[in-house]
């Protein structure tokens, strides 16, 4: 644009006003520095990267019936595991962690000697 500004060829009107814009240091054609904020406008945060990958899953779910499915199986195969584990938790301990006493029959053997 500064180029063709320079040479004085004909402008459109987007040229025209992309040419004002310069003019008035609002935009300069080289690279901007802004530091952190102007960093922190253009990359995506963690929260809307997950927040994206989300909806991008979804949407894939939405529209694909086997995914779908797939998808509906392993949750209730995680809902399962969690069933089983409060189950597991509020029922009996499991033997082999109980502590097993010995009888005194075998207590009073003595190794080697029959």
């Amino acid at each position: 644009i500064q180029e063709a500004l320079q040479k004085g060829v004909k402008l459109t009107h987007k040229q025209k006003r992309i040419v004002k814009k310069l003019q008035a240091n609002v935009m300069s054609s080289g690279p901007q520095r802004g530091g952190k904020r102007a960093a922190a406008a253009t990359l995506p945060t963690v929260e809307q990267i997950a927040k994206k990958r989300r909806r991008d899953q979804q949407l894939r779910l939405r529209h694909d019936k086997k995914k779908a499915m797939e998808e509906a199986r392993k949750g209730k195969e995680k809902w399962m595991k969690r069933q089983q584990a409060k189950a597991a938790q509020k029922g009996a301990k499991n033997r082999s962690f109980m502590i097993v006493k010995k009888s005194k029959s075998q207590r009073r053997s003595r190794p080697g000697r029959r």
